[in-house]
């Protein structure tokens, strides 16, 4: 019974230390570079990359890839378990629906990035969790 305790136990260790591929739905350890699709409620779909392996305190560059129509974008992140309250980030235009920014996490831990994405339309937020080292 103890034995089987530590298998466990070492499983969890060898899935933290990235031994495996994440769950569905759990967050992503953003490795030396990182890139999601996300879908909008409107079926529309977004790609964000962030370059490199990003660590606390250290800037990372995040690429966003929208809908052409999309006319301004704006990032947020924050701590679940502890709100940060980090003023959000505006993202520069670079033309076809590409937008480019720099996001600091200031601590180790989950972290929850939330895209404000504006076009005529409105405004859309699609939302990706990442482990921070």
């Amino acid at each position: 019974m103890i034995w089987r305790l530590h298998a466990r136990n070492l499983a969890f260790v060898v899935a933290l230390l990235g031994g495996c591929e994440p769950r569905a739905g759990s967050a992503p350890q953003a490795g030396s570079g990182s890139q999601t699709a996300v879908t909008t409620e409107a079926g529309d779909e977004v790609e964000i990359r962030l370059a490199g392996r990003p660590k606390k305190l250290e800037p990372v560059e995040i690429t966003v890839v929208a809908p052409e129509n999309v006319a301004a974008a704006q990032a947020h992140i924050d701590m679940p378990a502890m709100p940060m309250h980090v003023a959000p980030t505006t993202l520069e235009p670079q033309g076809n629906g590409r937008f480019k920014g720099i996001l600091v996490f200031t601590m180790s831990g989950e972290w929850v990035l939330q895209l404000r994405l504006s076009d005529p339309k409105g405004t859309t937020v699609v939302e990706r969790r990442y482990d921070i080292d």
